[in-house]
């Protein structure tokens, strides 16, 4: 039966013209490693490519550019006043948030246990607001598996941790022998903005937010400590499906909202003396690191493009996830 899978995957391989024609990826698949491995991905180069493409997703080409990074003239209320002009070189970004889905496939190959289920720091389980209580704590026993709210495998995975998604992408890099990595962020908001000089990657108003990403709706005032909601409603009250709103004009989905984004660099507050360059801010409190994009809990300041979030690196919340990013 082994032979036979491989043989049909090379023959349609053989009539396609590119291999990135004949797979499609299919966020959240819960069974992709159990198939792949059914093929013997340690020896046969092409499953590596099935496996790879499975765990990784799919990516959007960011072309070089320069931009503006921070606050911006017409945001009189921006929380970050500071603008400096930043040059990104041209790299790749995942599509879509990294899946429930994806992270339970690297949970069952290499036994990882995350820090919510380690209950590092003495803290236990995962952080967030308790449903209809309007309270947030940690709550023992919830973590990426059973976050205290029902996620499908294509939902975005949730209490995770900085040095969670660190440990996915190292394991994700040995396998594929690629350089994943968390996108920077200036990366990160670069490719946010695809363009847009204004708060948001689209054109158009808060009123239309709940097209283009899940965030705090007018809906979800009763899982919220009294939060301005969004004018408009975006159908889910916690996390929804990767992919399930307007795209930016790249092509890269869910920017606004969903989850927080881990990126690579350390926390700094201001924009004093930042990399020019695009590349990661590696000084400044390295026990932080900045998060980016807002979630599902949070209302049009904390969506906006250029508002930063950060936290310990330990930090699990049901509103962090992460995203790949990948070198050309």
């Amino acid at each position: 039966m082994k032979d036979i899978r491989l043989f049909l995957v090379i023959y349609t391989l053989f009539l396609s013209t590119s291999f990135a024609e004949t797979f499609t990826w299919k966020p959240g698949s819960e069974n992709a490693f159990k198939e792949l491995d059914a093929l013997e991905y340690n020896s046969d180069p092409l499953t590596e490519i099935l496996l790879e493409r499975e765990l990784a997703g799919e990516f959007i080409n960011v072309p070089e550019g320069s931009f503006l990074i921070g606050g911006l003239k017409d945001q009189g209320n921006s929380p970050i006043k500071q603008r400096y002009r930043v040059t990104i070189k041209a790299f790749e970004l995942g599509k879509y948030e990294v899946t429930k889905g994806q992270f339970a496939a690297f949970v069952e190959a290499t036994g990882y246990q995350t820090e919510a289920e380690k209950s590092v720091g003495g803290r236990l389980g995962c952080y967030g607001v308790i449903a209809f209580s309007r309270k947030s704590a940690y709550v023992p026993g919830t973590s990426w598996r059973d976050s205290g709210f029902s996620q499908g495998a294509d939902n975005p995975v949730v209490c995770v941790s900085w040095n969670d998604a660190q440990a996915y992408i190292e394991w994700l890099n040995s396998r594929s022998k690629k350089n994943y990595r968390l996108p920077t962020e200036s990366e990160w908001e670069y490719a946010a903005r695809a363009g847009s000089e204004s708060q948001f990657s689209f054109s158009g108003s808060d009123h239309d937010l709940c097209g283009y990403g899940n965030v705090f709706d007018k809906k979800a005032g009763s899982v919220n400590r009294g939060k301005y909601p969004v004018p408009c409603n975006d159908g889910n009250m916690f996390t929804a499906p990767v992919g399930s709103y307007k795209p930016n004009s790249w092509g890269l989905h869910d920017m606004h909202g969903n989850v927080w984004e881990w990126t690579e660099d350390c926390r700094n507050y201001s924009y004093w003396r930042p990399p020019h360059d695009g590349s990661a801010w590696k000084d400044g409190d390295c026990s932080d690191a900045m998060k980016r994009g807002g979630s599902w809990y949070d209302g049009v300041l904390g969506v906006r493009l250029d508002t930063r979030g950060w936290g310990s690196r330990d930090q699990r919340h049901k509103y962090n996830g992460f995203r790949l990013a990948r070198d050309n």
